[in-house]
């Protein structure tokens, strides 16, 4: 799941967002526009606070999350 599909989902505001990782909200605004990733410190927080919904590839561009589902559904199907 894309992280912006994740936070418009969630009840939690960017400017929440931001005082629950001590982080700036134009930090996560620049997550938003993939200007920037965040730190793998924040990644595990946006992963636990998602329950696993949000992850690295959660960054990546739309087209690159649809090749990053397939690869792991084929993967899974194979070693399953």
């Amino acid at each position: 799941m894309g992280f912006d599909i994740w936070l418009k989902n969630s009840d939690c505001s960017c400017a929440d967002l931001a005082v629950v990782l001590g982080v700036s909200r134009a930090a996560i605004y620049a997550w938003l526009a993939g200007d920037y990733l965040p730190s793998g410190r924040n990644l595990l927080k946006l992963s636990k606070l998602s329950q696993g919904e949000v992850t690295i590839e959660s960054f990546a561009p739309p087209t690159r999350q649809a090749t990053l589902g397939t690869l792991t559904t084929k993967n899974q199907a194979e070693n399953g």
